[in-house]
């Protein structure tokens, strides 16, 4: 699941595994980290892409190994994610707003552009009232 919609839910629930599950932060670091290496040796390009996301899935273990910043890196990655789909709004003809405009050709891009964004603010917006409003803490 990719694009707008795949990074918000990504976001979101990293964002909420960070602030709300700290049993699990750990766990879903290790399943991350597991992911970038199948993702660097699947989906190689060049050796360097290869080296370089493994060197980051490595270094993110580690991270998480020895110090107790699982929750906090989750929280970043999450933050990361759904920031980005605001920055992708504007990148040009190769986005994915792009491209689905051309395909639905009846609404325009910028139309699409507010309606995804209302669905990333909308996750968002629950998000953070199951965070910050939820009772347990687990």
């Amino acid at each position: 699941m990719g694009g707008y919609i795949g990074s918000a839910l990504f976001g979101n629930i990293l964002f909420y595994i960070g602030a709300r599950w700290q049993k699990l932060a750990g766990t879903a670091i290790f399943v991350l980290c597991s992911s970038m290496i199948f993702t660097a040796f699947y989906w190689h390009s060049t050796v360097f892409s290869t080296l370089f996301l493994v060197a980051f899935a490595v270094g993110l273990y580690l991270i998480s190994w020895f110090t107790n910043l699982d929750r906090e890196i989750l929280m970043f990655l999450g933050l990361a994610s759904i920031i980005y789909i605001i920055q992708d709004f504007r990148v040009g003809p190769s986005s994915d707003l792009e491209q689905y405009a051309k395909l639905m050709v009846i609404i325009p891009r910028t139309v699409w552009m507010y309606i995804w964004l209302g669905v990333a603010l909308l996750l968002c917006f629950f998000n953070l009232r199951l965070v910050f409003f939820s009772k347990t803490k687990i």
